[in-house]
């Protein structure tokens, strides 16, 4: 029976908003991005994606692990490949307005006081 093979393009959610694949060396690709990216004014579809805060990229997973451990709030190095120039990109803060909404209320935290 055949493994199953790796997956060619994956998605991070909000608030990177991008579409990373693999390359054949160091890095990860960008492949596409959606306008809503805070990168967006940064990075480019076509960059290579080589470190998160000076820690190598060496898959897809890794960079998904990196960039989903970024607090809002927190500033964020990237190191890219663009056109065979190599850039850190310092990213000014990761943005809290797409943090993920709190937990509702238990249903004992919702009764009212006497009820």
């Amino acid at each position: 029976m055949p493994s199953n093979p790796a997956p060619t393009a994956t998605v991070v959610p909000a608030p990177w908003h991008l579409t990373i694949q693999p390359t054949a060396g160091d890095g990860v690709r960008i492949a596409s991005m959606d306008i809503r990216s805070f990168t967006s004014p940064l990075l480019a579809p076509g960059d290579v994606i080589l470190a998160v805060d000076g820690r190598p990229v060496h898959s897809m997973v890794r960079l998904e692990s990196y960039l989903r451990a970024c607090a809002p709030g927190a500033m964020v190095v990237l190191t890219v490949l663009r056109n065979e120039t190599t850039i850190d990109y310092a990213m000014l803060q990761v943005p809290a307005d797409d943090a993920p909404a709190p937990a509702p209320a238990s249903a004992a935290e919702q009764r009212r006081p006497g009820g």
